[in-house]
C-alpha cells in the first residue's frame, strides 16, 4: 500500500452500493430480444390478413417480385415502424415512472 492510502472497508461497501442490478440489465437485454421478435410477428399478421385494414398501405414500388415472398421489403418497413412504436412506448412509461416515483441520484446521472 502506497505511504498515504488507508485501507477503509467502508468506502468499499459505499461504492458497491452504487452499482445497478443485474437483474435490470438481463431486462434491457430481454426486451432488445424480444420487441423485433414481436414487431415481426405483428408486421407478418398484419401484411397478411390486410385485407381487413383499409389503412394499411402496401406501395408497388417495394414489392420485389423477383423474391419468393415479394412482400419481404414491406413485411422489414412494417417491423422497423412496429419496434420503433413499441421502443417509444417503453421510453414514455419508463419516464412517467421515474417522475412519479423520483428515484434517488445515481453516480450515472449526468447532472447532480
Amino acid at each position: 500500500m502506497p505511504k498515504y492510502d488507508r485501507y477503509h472497508p467502508e468506502a468499499e461497501k459505499k461504492k458497491e452500493k452504487n452499482h445497478i442490478h443485474p437483474v435490470w440489465r438481463g431486462i434491457g437485454c430481454v426486451l432488445i430480444v424480444i420487441i423485433p421478435i414481436l414487431s415481426g410477428i405483428a408486421a407478418n399478421i398484419l401484411i397478411n390478413s390486410r385485407t381487413q385494414f383499409a389503412w394499411l398501405i402496401i406501395p408497388e414500388e417495394i414489392v420485389l417480385k423477383q423474391f419468393k415472398d415479394p412482400l419481404i421489403l414491406v413485411k422489414g418497413v412494417y417491423l422497423i415502424i412496429i419496434a420503433l412504436i413499441l421502443y417509444f412506448i417503453i421510453g414514455l412509461i419508463t419516464f412517467v415512472l421515474n417522475r412519479i416515483f423520483k428515484p434517488s441520484r445515481s453516480p450515472y446521472d449526468l447532472n447532480h
